[in-house]
């Protein structure tokens, strides 16, 4: 007579012009096998939103209908010096 409790992606869908990941989750509650209730949420990763908390098959779904924007949501790296003045002076790597 033990409850288990789950949370599963069980629907992944890719949504509109700009290629939007939505995601369905469900939430089952089971005792000995026997599932007692079943709740869904869902959740909508923009192109150019962060997915890499994501469960594995979101995030290959994610990287593989946004590709180009994984590029474009990552900054460039920065060379950062302490200037004499006491100042942050931030530049680009390569320039």
């Amino acid at each position: 007579m033990a409850l288990t409790k789950s949370v599963e992606v069980d629907k992944i869908e890719i949504v509109g012009e700009f290629k939007a990941v939505q995601v369905r989750t469900a939430t089952v509650v089971s005792e000995d096998g026997t599932e007692l209730s079943r709740s869904y949420h869902r959740h909508v990763i923009q192109a150019g939103g962060a997915y890499l908390i994501e469960d594995a098959e979101v995030q290959a779904v994610c990287a593989a209908v946004q590709p180009m924007l994984l590029s474009l949501t990552v900054p460039p790296p920065l060379l950062i010096r302490r200037q004499s003045n006491g100042n942050l002076d931030y530049r680009k790597l390569g320039t």
